[in-house]
Parts: structure tokens; sequence; C-alpha cells
């Protein structure tokens, strides 16, 4: 959960998901036991932990195909779509200091 996320709406997920689970008797898996962080990637995944979205386009897509969230904060759920899809589209237009310094400084 990203630090700049509404809480209201993060709790309200998390509720909407919690009781999903339950009212559709969901089995949540075994427990991740242990330190994931010393784990690899190709062991995580074999394991069947699904990896968090690492970018707010998938972020925004996961949300885009989440029924049971998108229920959860109403009318929002599509109005924070397509806010968030712009500011991903602004975001990937922008030329970063790094973009500049490995590509434009060695012409």
């Amino acid at each position: 959960v990203s630090a700049g996320c509404n809480p209201y709406l993060a709790l309200a997920a998390f509720l909407a998901a919690g009781l999903d689970g339950i009212e559709n008797k969901l089995d949540p898996g075994e427990p991740n036991l242990g330190n994931l962080y010393q784990r690899t990637l190709a062991d995580i995944r074999d394991s069947g932990i699904k990896l968090l979205p690492q970018s707010l386009n998938e972020a925004v897509e996961e949300l885009r195909n989440d029924a049971v969230v998108k229920s959860a904060l109403g009318v929002i759920a599509d109005d924070f779509i397509d806010l968030k899809s712009r500011e991903w589209q602004s975001y990937h237009k922008q030329v970063s200091a790094w973009e500049v310094e490995q590509y434009l400084t060695s012409l």
C-alpha cells in the first residue's frame, strides 16, 4: 500500500476484499513464513505468491479488473481510474534527468 493512498478508500477496499473472501469461503492459502526479501524472485513466483503491481499503470489495471474493489468504491472507482490513467500518461511523457544524462550527453 502506498503511503500516498487515501486511508479511507484503502480501508474500504480492504474491508470489501475481506468480506468477499468470507462470503465466498475463499481459501487464503498457507501463510508465507520467513523473510520474502531473502528469497529469489523465481522462488517467490514458483511458490504461487502473487506480486504487487510494480508501477502506477499496473496498479490501475489491477483496479480496472477488480469488481469487488470497484463495487466498494462505487462511483469514485471509475473517476479514480480515469484520473490515475491520465497521471500515468503524463508521467510517461516526461524526460528524466537520467535519460538526458544517459542518452543526450553522449552525442
